[in-house]
Parts: structure tokens; C-alpha cells; sequence
């Protein structure tokens, strides 16, 4: 037997192993909720509720293509609803007995990345409607992760889960409005 052969063969597949590895363990996106937000008021002329929320997320195993976002959310009497998130940067929302602008800059949205890369978390917002279902309550959100070639990760969030007091309230993202709009 050859050991020189061997001994090269040996260190080629060792050299590969860590690439092969990374090449075929599956893509995982992982991920926590900072901050929610709901408020019912106008989307395109029609009354919606409107949602958003504030995300980390990270790709484990390998950098994730992401195409588009989409949401699923599940009312306790209503059940699912399928929406998609949208760029939505003029916004108000009534908080705290306000009338409030949303200030964040679309580079902030999560729908605008098209990369989420390997082990490196992305912090930012996703907004969604729904139809208003008035006394209904979450009981579960699921964030849809699609990629270029089809695949979808999800990330999901029972409410019984959500810890309200450890959501973030941002007051930087909002600015008070004299405005009438909402």
C-alpha cells in the first residue's frame, strides 16, 4: 500500500469536510421580536389594521437570497390571515392617546434586503395589514421567509410566548403629529 497516496487522500477529504459540511447542512433563520405595534386606520383608501413589527434575525448555516417576506397571522376567532409585508414609510398610529408619524428610513425595512448573510444578525421592521377584526386577539404570528430559488424559512411567535414587558417601546421611531390623517 501506497502511504503517500493514503496520507494525500486523507488530508483532501479533511481539507473538503468543513466546506462539504457547510455546503449541505439546511439554512435556518432564527430570530427574536423586539417590538410590536397595531393600530386600525387607512391603507390605499380602505381601513385596515395595520401592523409592525421590529425583528432580529439571523441565517445560520449558510447566507440566505431572500425574494420577499410575507406574514401569517392568527386571530384567536378569526384564524389565519395571509398578508405580505409592505414598504409603508408614511404612517400614523395612535399611541399613548396620540396621533403619531412612523420615522424610519426604508433602508430600516427587512423587505428591502435581498441578502441575510451566514451568522451575521439583521435588526428591522416588516409592516403588514390585515382586515380589522375588531375584539380579536394574536394568537400566533408567522414570518414567511422566502428565497430566490423557492424555498421558504419561517419564524414563528405564539402570543403566549411574547413577553409584553420585554417589547420594546421605541419612542426615536415616532414623532407626535399635529396632522389629521391616520
Amino acid at each position: 500500500m501506497d502511504w503517500t497516496l493514503l496520507l494525500t487522500i486523507l488530508g483532501v477529504i479533511a481539507a473538503w469536510t468543513p466546506f462539504l459540511f457547510e455546503k449541505f447542512t439546511p439554512i435556518k433563520i432564527k430570530g427574536k421580536l423586539i417590538s410590536q405595534y397595531d393600530n386600525v386606520g387607512k391603507f390605499r383608501s380602505e381601513e385596515k389594521a395595520l401592523f409592525l413589527f421590529k425583528l432580529s434575525v439571523v441565517s445560520l448555516n449558510q447566507t440566505f437570497n431572500l425574494k420577499d417576506i410575507d406574514i401569517d397571522i392568527n386571530f384567536e376567532q378569526n384564524g389565519w390571515t395571509h398578508t405580505t409585508s409592505v414598504n409603508q414609510r408614511q404612517t400614523y398610529f395612535t399611541l399613548e392617546n396620540k396621533l403619531r408619524k412612523l420615522n424610519v428610513p426604508e433602508s430600516s425595512f427587512l423587505n428591502n434586503y435581498t441578502l441575510f448573510k451566514k451568522d451575521e444578525p439583521i435588526v428591522g421592521y416588516l409592516m403588514t395589514t390585515t382586515p380589522v377584526f375588531k375584539n380579536d386577539k394574536i394568537a400566533e404570528i408567522k414570518f414567511l421567509f422566502k428565497s430566490f430559488d423557492g424555498k421558504t424559512k419561517t419564524l414563528s411567535f405564539k402570543t403566549a410566548e411574547i413577553n409584553d414587558i420585554k417589547l420594546l417601546y421605541e419612542d426615536s421611531i415616532w414623532s407626535i403629529s399635529d396632522s389629521t390623517k391616520s
